[in-house]
């Protein structure tokens, strides 16, 4: 079952590979995905891509070992499917080129804006979705940190 969490001070849908599209269906608007540890090979990733593109997502992220070669198939997917006009943006962050990459993939997933209304899904397997975890106490913990900073 799919279950949302408060990350980022936003409800976040949270999905596992093999339930995503199923959730994705059952929702009339999506504003973002972000895929972590996308399965390139897996047939269930073009359906999703193009079920969150139909439903109005304007970004996608993806995070994870190769994530540029699944960032480019879904801009693919994106281009074929999205609506006449509608633009989806996509990003990828891989933690073997950058150790920082999870902390940057949720901060654009946190902190990005733009597109229709719809609630954010992220989709994950639970290895995945404690490397999301992690990322978003650390970026809590930096923005603690830098607090006393902004009343100097």
């Amino acid at each position: 079952m799919s279950r949302q969490l408060a990350l980022g001070g936003q409800p976040v849908l949270v999905a596992h590979w093999s339930e995503a599209l199923a959730v994705v269906e059952e929702r009339h608007h999506l504003n973002r995905l972000f895929l972590v540890d996308a399965p390139m090979g897996d047939a269930r990733l073009g359906p999703l891509v193009q079920a969150a593109a139909a439903r109005g997502c304007a970004l996608v992220i993806c995070l994870g070992a190769g994530a540029e070669r699944v960032q480019r198939r879904v801009d693919a997917l994106c281009d074929a499917t999205a609506p006449a006009g509608q633009v989806v943006a996509s990003s990828w962050h891989d933690p073997s080129i950058d150790p920082a990459a999870a902390e940057d993939a949720f901060s654009l997933f946190s902190d990005w804006v733009g597109g229709g209304p719809g609630v954010p899904l992220l989709v994950t397997e639970d290895a995945g979705l404690e490397t999301i975890l992690d990322a978003a106490r650390t970026l809590h913990a930096r923005s603690l940190q830098r607090g006393p900073e902004r009343g100097a």
